[in-house]
């Protein structure tokens, strides 16, 4: 793999950001971190090539305070984050309380500038609802200093009256490619909100539904072709915002990584 440094000041176009879902995963050693084990080294390098990083531990335990310090270390450089939304509050039923905790822990990330979107990612059985409107009417109204995105990953969703619900919401819609299978959202390109995020779920088909591990289902890298093939509409997309962050997760063996360098290329070269 290439790896060619991108951070902050050297990508001609301010407004874009990108980055991959996660940055620490023990099958990257030896793909795109090759001299250190240690996590904060990781980051740190992690820095050097990226604008951006969307943190997703946070999705699967509360995140603590103390643990998100480190991301808002000048050292950095600057990089933007943004932070996945804690389970509890997407996946499982849960009182308000959740979610205030979850907002209560990450201020930390917000107070020092660095924190500029919230990815709240909801299950494919997650059905438009009463309670489902009130939760999605709380995400909307918690945002501030940071844009509450919300990705949904069942294709119902995805209505004009909906889209025009979430834009009177201050809800930025995640737009999405995944494979193209029923009921699936597959690629689009949403815009909700003057800024715009993306996700790169790779098109790995037979592996979406059943996985045998969580992994296999991101174990896709896009080809070339296919990322000049996306070109068009990423730059039609990117036209409409302010600002956009483009997270690729396809993480397994740092196939995001190699995608996501491969976009800023096609991007800016």
């Amino acid at each position: 793999m290439r790896n060619m440094p991108a951070n902050n000041s050297l990508l001609p176009d301010p407004r874009v950001y990108i980055g991959t879902s996660g940055f620490f995963y023990p099958d990257w050693k030896g793909v795109f971190y090759i001299s250190s084990s240690n996590s904060e080294d990781h980051l740190l390098y992690y820095s050097r090539f990226f604008n951006a990083l969307e943190l997703n531990f946070s999705f699967y335990q509360m995140p603590e305070s103390e643990r998100l310090k480190r991301f808002a270390d000048p050292a950095l450089g600057g990089m933007t984050l943004s932070i996945k939304a804690y389970r509890g509050i997407t996946h499982q039923a849960s009182d308000s309380a959740v979610l205030d905790t979850f907002l209560d822990r990450i201020r930390i990330l917000e107070d020092s500038g660095v924190l500029k979107t919230v990815l709240f990612q909801f299950p494919f059985a997650f059905q438009e609802t009463a309670d489902a409107w009130t939760l999605l009417d709380r995400i909307g109204r918690a945002g501030g200093a940071w844009v509450p995105v919300v990705e949904f990953r069942h294709s119902a969703w995805f209505t004009e009256t909906n889209m025009i619900r979430f834009r009177d919401m201050g809800i930025a819609i995640c737009a999405t490619d995944m494979p193209v299978l029923r009921h699936l959202p597959g690629c689009r390109f949403h815009s909700t909100h003057p800024t715009g995020y993306m996700r790169f779920h790779g098109r790995n088909a037979s592996n979406w539904w059943h996985p045998r591990e969580a992994w296999e289902r991101y174990d896709y890298l896009y080809s070339r072709e296919e990322l000049l093939n996306l070109l068009p509409d990423v730059k039609k997309w990117l036209s409409k915002h302010d600002d956009v962050y483009i997270f690729f997760n396809n993480h397994y063996r740092g196939q995001a990584v190699r995608n996501a360098q491969m976009l800023m290329a096609f991007l800016f070269d």
